[in-house]
């Protein structure tokens, strides 16, 4: 018997539930229009919003307050009324805003609350806000795996950050150098990673081959990024970068000679390596004893410099090299070295020879005369 009356109570309140359902306001709010479009951040935009009557009944003094969110902001009242919206109607109602230049590309849910007056509670409906941004490329750093050296293979990397407010799709890099000196290898210097996010850092990645007759010194070379937009518009831009070669200072002694006029020991020396030696100091060592110290500005790579010190009395001993290289790197070489003084006649010796040659000439004249007087 409970069931049964039960089962009556809920038949007789299906139709009153029902008519609380569909009696009253029924109003939907939808953005048909915005100005610009897309919405771009950092500009105004004119938001055209469709107000409709869905019910079964007009609405009277309907009441609708936009509330902003962050990156949004209203340039006018955030409330609009309308004083009758009758069933089946539709009203265009717009906003005037503000996009900060910050937001970035997607879709925004703002609230938009409907009401008549008098209530102190209505409908919120959500309207979708589409923006999409400018992307915008800037490179942060220029990087190589180990040092940079004249004759080798050296890897390149690229780091990039997409500093605008739009997506970046379909990156691409190519890398070329100005100097004949540097040339790219693999892929002909085109590097691909595709989508970057607003904000996003990523690293292009290149393979250049370095003369060896490169000196030290930065390059210039460009990175050429072309990429689309959100909408599939083509971009590009381009940057110019110096590629640093590092390179190192060597020298070699090439001879050893003796000045007798002047006394001095003189080595001749050249620099073999791929960056100019500065601030040299050659220091002549006997037994581990510096005896003579002798300084050069520079050296340049593949120029040749006299180092001078009083002529020793030894024939043997060592030459320590102390210069610096790029970045006022220090190096330092010891070398064994050898000189050979050439045969020198002493004082005396000189002295006897010139009596000798005069008692020969002496005798000679001697004879001739006796020949003379003999033939008479």
């Amino acid at each position: 018997m409970k069931k049964i009356i039960m089962v009556l109570s809920i038949l007789f309140l299906l139709p009153l539930v029902q008519a609380v359902e569909t009696l009253g306001p029924d109003v939907s709010a939808e953005v048909i229009y915005s100005n610009p479009y897309p919405i771009e951040p950092g500009q105004e935009v004119i938001l055209s919003v469709e107000i409709s009557n869905n019910g079964n009944e007009p609405v009277k003094d309907l009441v609708l307050d936009l509330k902003t969110t962050e990156n949004f902001s209203l340039l006018e009242s955030s409330k609009k009324s309308i004083d009758i919206l009758h069933v089946d109607q539709t009203r265009i109602v717009k906003y005037k805003m503000f996009v900060d230049s910050s937001a970035n590309s997607g879709t925004y849910k703002i609230p938009l609350y409907i009401y008549t007056q008098g209530e102190t509670a209505g409908l919120i409906k959500y309207l979708d806000l589409v923006v999409e941004g400018e992307p915008q490329l800037t490179i942060l750093d220029v990087s190589t795996q180990g040092n940079i050296k004249p004759g080798s293979q050296s890897t390149l990397l690229i780091t990039v950050k997409n500093i605008g407010s739009g997506q970046v799709k379909k990156a691409t890099a190519t890398f070329s150098s100005d100097s004949d000196y540097i040339k790219p290898v693999f892929s002909q210097g085109i590097s691909y990673i595709g989508t970057i996010e607003p904000g996003e850092e990523k690293e292009f990645e290149f393979t250049a081959y370095i003369d060896s007759s490169a000196e030290f010194g930065s390059y210039d070379s460009d990175i050429n990024i072309t990429y689309e937009d959100e909408s599939g518009n083509s971009l590009s831009e381009n940057f110019d970068i110096g590629v640093l070669v590092s390179g190192e200072p060597h020298l070699q002694i090439i001879k050893t000679d003796i000045d007798l006029e002047d006394s001095e020991l003189e080595i001749e020396i050249i620099n073999s390596g791929s960056a100019k030696a500065i601030a040299l100091q050659a220091g002549l060592l006997i037994n581990n004893q510096t005896i003579d110290v002798d300084y050069i500005t520079q050296v340049k790579i593949d120029k040749h410099a006299t180092i001078k010190f009083a002529l020793p009395s030894g024939n043997k001993g060592q030459l320590k090299l102390k210069y610096k290289g790029p970045d006022n790197q220090q190096f330092e070489q010891i070398e064994d070295i050898v000189w050979s003084k050439p045969f020198s006649f002493p004082g005396w010796l000189k002295a006897v020879i010139v009596l000798i040659i005069a008692y020969i000439v002496y005798k000679k004249r001697l004879w001739e005369r006796f020949l003379k007087k003999k033939k008479k």
